[in-house]
């Protein structure tokens, strides 16, 4: 059974590192998901790179951002405001990896 530190968390979401097999838990709105840290790091840099292309679009509410993963029929769907919040926490997250990595 996995025992959590957490990394970040908010009224959105958190993201959680397992002290046993090193994983990263992401869950935001209704979805979680698993990463290693190459995985979780390879996810913030293409989430990053969507808003960052898709920011100044007016229509921040309609769910018009795909994000595919690598299962080939699951994407996941978010407003720019979502993205927006999803790219915050996994940023926080990074910061308190590099905390935790710099004080080891």
């Amino acid at each position: 059974m996995c025992n959590y530190d957490i990394l970040y968390h908010n009224q959105h979401g958190y993201v959680v590192k397992c002290r046993k097999c090193q994983h990263l838990k992401l869950a935001f709105g209704t979805a979680a998901l698993t990463f290693n840290e190459e995985q979780f790091y390879d996810f913030k840099h293409i989430a990053d790179g969507y808003f960052e292309l898709n920011k100044s679009n007016n229509c921040r509410t309609q769910k018009q951002i795909h994000i595919p993963t690598s299962h080939s029929a699951v994407s996941l769907v978010y407003t720019i405001d979502e993205l927006e919040r999803l790219t915050d926490l996994m940023e926080e997250a990074h910061i308190n990896l590099e905390v935790q990595r710099l004080l080891a």
